[in-house]
């Protein structure tokens, strides 16, 4: 369900609703075990990766309103606020299950995907974008957007499990604040941008709050965060014909490094866990329209 307001000629209010649903990626639903042995003394102790062909799709009802203001012919200002009603959401867990070799019969933690319970996620988004048209001769190809994007989460909380107390069906709860994976709490993008004649240049920064990776990662199951971060993107063409453009892209520019963090308690001590150099890459493109 769409609907549309016209305030005035340049300032409309928005409202949406809907339901959707997001399918497991299909190596999720593999229909398979991999079991591995681990010597500790005399006893060896068993774990295992499987898929979960019983995944079923994530729902989510979804809510939104906007206000916004077209303020001039390149410019507008918009505020969105929105909801979403959450259920079967994906999240890393473990299942105790029970497999038999040669006659002997052992429980093993089975590390696999499930579904969680109900959730929600809402949040506000606030956009500002403009072409300064109004200045003389090549300044009036200069432009601006930027936006935020705050987002809480409520009820959702993708619990991070262990086997070290088990029980029935599912290991011990180990972590009972973890969040939603990738998710950010604070969401911005500023863009310059320059539109005049044959040239389109873009500059553009992208930055995020801290999310969450995985509720348990495959080495120390344990939750892994990435850090803020941000990244400097740029990119330039020039139109040799009405179909024929020359361009160069410029990703990573401020050479940015991924920071991971692991958990260690429910307070959320997190302490170091990798880095990663993404490196600077440059590609020289030519464009063709037909």
């Amino acid at each position: 369900l769409n609907l549309k307001l016209e305030l005035t000629s340049s300032a409309l209010i928005r409202f949406g609703a809907s339901r959707a649903i997001s399918r497991p990626e299909l190596g999720l639903l593999r229909n398979y075990v991999q079991i591995e042995a681990v010597l500790d003394g005399s006893e060896p102790q068993f774990t295992a990766r499987a898929g979960n062909p019983f995944l079923k799709p994530m729902e989510s009802n979804q809510f939104d309103a906007s206000f916004e203001w077209y303020f001039a012919p390149g410019g507008s200002v918009t505020a969105t606020v929105f909801y979403k009603d959450l259920q079967n959401f994906f999240i890393n867990g473990v299942v105790e299950r029970e497999f038999t070799n040669g006659g002997v019969t052992r429980s093993v933690d089975v590390s696999t995907v499930v579904n969680g319970d109900e959730g929600s996620i809402q949040g506000y988004e606030l956009s500002y974008q403009q072409f300064y048209d109004f200045l003389p001769g090549p300044f009036s190809g200069f432009g601006l957007l930027t936006n935020y994007t705050h987002i809480t989460q409520d009820g959702a909380v993708a619990k991070n499990y262990d086997t070290q107390v088990p029980t029935p069906g599912m290991g011990a709860i180990a972590f009972e604040n973890v969040p939603l994976e990738g998710l950010s709490e604070h969401n911005a993008k500023l863009v310059a941008m320059y539109e005049r004649g044959p040239w389109s240049v873009r500059l553009a920064y992208n930055w995020r709050s801290q999310y969450l990776l995985t509720t348990r990662d495959v080495i120390t199951r344990l939750p892994v965060y990435q850090a803020d971060t941000g990244q400097l993107d740029a990119t330039a063409y020039f139109s040799l014909t009405p179909t024929l453009k020359l361009g160069i892209e410029g990703v990573n520019l401020a050479n940015e490094v991924t920071v991971l963090k692991q958990q260690f308690d429910n307070d959320r001590t997190l302490l170091p866990r990798a880095n990663f150099i993404n490196d600077r890459r440059y590609a020289l493109i030519l464009r063709a329209t037909f």
